[in-house]
């Protein structure tokens, strides 16, 4: 196809070459002179624009066009994979293709479509976007998302996979954004994210994924009602994180001093990546670094994971626990704190225990334990055969109290530990069917 050079002479309209009628899918590099405002529709052809006054008005068919205007500019672009990048106040409107949209300065008013589209907003004025489907990354200042309204999938309602990403550090409060299941907090100063209801319209699966930054972020989910859900990676620096009523997980990559709250629903604590060894105490309520000693401190936690170093346990009241130690490390279940009976059926994960008052029976769940400790009271643990069992492995108990025993033991000692093997077709009589 031909490609046309054209130069607008200020308050002009053009239509494509001769015969064309805007309808051609010849290829155009459109310029001006700085004067006045133009009116441009072409075809399907690859285009290129580069106007620099007036306020323009273009219209462009389904082919990878690139636009650079300035002032303020009305903008329509097809099915291509389009590069726009506009300045002053602008209009922008997006066929299906996968395009690029950049603005700074001034309100911004920009519509995509179904493709996957990064638009980058200014840090000045507000901004209205609104994206179709998902797989779109929108980039905004914390200074302006606040301000801004962003909607995700208007059209398909499902924004699982748009993303939201915050390029300068501040305080946000993103009233009006939905439709964007994953935020990405900025690096290099402290963030500030309060999260509302109304961001999971267009959510199907009713989570929000934040991703901290690494100087420190404080993340407020505390107005969410139950059928909402946060899952917060937090950063390296000391972060603040509130869940609200849904059931909501924290990622924390190590203790450095961690502030978190679960708030209601059934909430996880997750130390799966840190492989330095941790000691989750629930009589406390804080989870210390075996390497340095840090500690995190939490409230309203009921599920938690450790990753690959040698962790501890120490069980305390407060419901029903669930206590997964990473498959590397030699992970202990402590009940140190019971001064009543606790009974651990080893095979299938369950201990159960009198923390929250001796009228009250509680079951934790627990997995990948290799020892356990018992309280003051009676201690019972008991290992059922199960011939289907296909690896070997042991585990110890101990008791603090003279009537403790352990049921499949192999031997006893006199501090009351016991050794516990597993083997296919083993036939002790202190096992149980």
């Amino acid at each position: 196809m031909p490609t046309f050079t054209v130069v607008l002479t200020g308050n002009e309209t053009y239509n494509g070459s001769a015969g064309g009628g805007g309808s051609d899918n010849n290829n155009y590099v459109v310029t001006d002179n700085g004067v006045g405002s133009n009116t441009v529709t072409l075809g399907g052809g690859i285009d290129q624009f580069n106007l620099t006054s007036g306020s323009n008005t273009i219209t462009l068919g389904n082919g990878a066009d690139q636009v650079s205007a300035l002032s303020s500019n009305t903008i329509t672009v097809g099915d291509g994979n389009d590069m726009i990048n506009g300045v002053g106040i602008n209009t922008i409107s997006t066929g299906n293709g996968a395009s690029n949209v950049s603005v700074t300065g001034g309100s911004n008013t920009i519509t995509v479509g179904l493709g996957s589209n990064a638009i980058a907003l200014g840090t000045l004025d507000s901004n209205k976007v609104s994206t179709g489907a998902g797989n779109n990354v929108v980039s905004v200042s914390a200074a302006t998302v606040s301000g801004d309204t962003i909607h995700g999938a208007v059209t398909s309602l499902d924004g699982s996979t748009n993303q939201l990403v915050l390029t300068t550090a501040g305080v946000m409060a993103p009233v009006n954004v939905y439709g964007f299941e994953t935020y990405t907090l900025a690096n290099g100063g402290t963030n500030s994210l309060t999260l509302s209801d109304g961001n999971f319209t267009n959510l199907p699966g009713g989570q929000i994924t934040v991703f901290g930054g690494n100087s420190g972020n404080t993340v407020n989910a505390s107005a969410l009602s139950a059928a909402h859900a946060v899952v917060i990676y937090g950063g390296t620096g000391a972060d603040a994180l509130t869940g609200g009523a849904g059931n909501d997980s924290f990622v924390i990559s190590a203790p450095v001093g961690n502030v978190l709250n679960g708030g209601a629903g059934t909430n996880t604590l997750d130390y799966s990546n840190f492989a330095g060894g941790i000691t989750l105490n629930l009589v406390t309520d804080e989870a210390t670094a075996a390497n340095n000693g840090a500690i995190d401190t939490f409230v309203g936690m009921e599920a938690f994971k450790t990753g690959g170093g040698n962790n501890t346990f120490i069980a305390g009241p407060g419901g029903a626990h669930t206590f997964i130690g990473g498959v590397a490390g030699v992970n202990t279940l402590s009940y140190a704190a019971a001064t009543s009976e606790v009974y651990v059926d080893v095979v299938h994960g369950l201990a159960y225990d009198s923390l929250n008052g001796a009228t009250t029976v509680t079951v934790d769940g627990f997995a990948n334990i290799r020892s356990f400790i018992g309280g003051s009271g009676n201690s019972d643990l008991y290992e059922h055969r199960d011939r289907n069992l296909q690896h070997r492995s042991s585990r110890r108990w101990r008791g603090r109290h003279d009537n403790d025993y352990g049921e499949g033991a192999s031997q006893r000692r006199s501090d009351h530990e016991y050794s516990v093997d597993y083997r296919i077709g083993s036939d002790r009589s202190s096992s149980r069917e």
